[in-house]
């Protein structure tokens, strides 16, 4: 209804990662759209089990989990690897 919602952090995450990619910065063969779901949608749910389902104790801290992440999309997005 007010066209702020939570599909808005994907969609300005794959617009980020286009411009990379036309920049030469990201492998042309990668999704960005897949890309920025599958970040974006982890931390979402991180962010909803850590605040609502299991309590901050039950899963792993935000930045390492961020860093992760990261870590495990990175070659995919690297250019130069297909």
């Amino acid at each position: 209804r007010l066209g702020a919602g939570p599909e808005k952090a994907v969609e300005a995450f794959a617009s980020y990662l286009r411009a990379e990619q036309s920049l030469g910065r990201i492998n042309p063969d990668a999704d960005p759209d897949a890309c920025a779901s599958l970040l974006v949608g982890a931390c979402f749910q991180q962010a909803f089990l850590r605040f609502y389902a299991q309590g901050p104790e039950a899963t792993p801290a935000p930045r390492s989990y961020a860093e992760a992440l990261v870590r495990m999309i990175t070659p995919a997005l690297s250019p130069g690897v297909a």
